[in-house]
């Protein structure tokens, strides 16, 4: 294999491993989002339920939604600095394809 040839090659799989971890970051944003709305949803019928809260369970439901908040935006965050390390590459890939051979990438 030429060159030319591992450029293009190692250009298409960062261009692919970027659009995983955005589809990553997206994915764990959002499951920490709907984690939260859950937890929120569960400590509003607890005082619904009872007229009056009882620490433990309402304690618990907010735990929930907290810790999903945390580690949704923990993954996401670590997706995001994948996917800009590889969008980086990838671009820089794509520079010295453009170098190499002369043609726009």
């Amino acid at each position: 294999m030429s060159e030319l040839e591992q450029i293009k090659k190692s250009k298409r799989s960062w261009g692919i491993g970027a659009a995983i971890c955005g589809a990553a970051f997206a994915v764990s944003f959002l499951a920490g989002l709907l984690g939260t709305v859950i937890g929120m949803v569960g400590a509003f019928n607890v005082l619904e339920k009872s007229g009056e809260a009882d620490p433990a369970e309402l304690a618990n439901q907010i735990s929930f939604a907290m810790l999903t908040t945390l580690w949704g935006s923990l993954f996401a965050g670590a997706a995001l600095i994948c996917a800009i390390i590889a969008l980086v590459v990838f671009l820089v890939k794509g520079k010295r394809l453009k170098a190499f051979d002369g043609s726009p990438q």
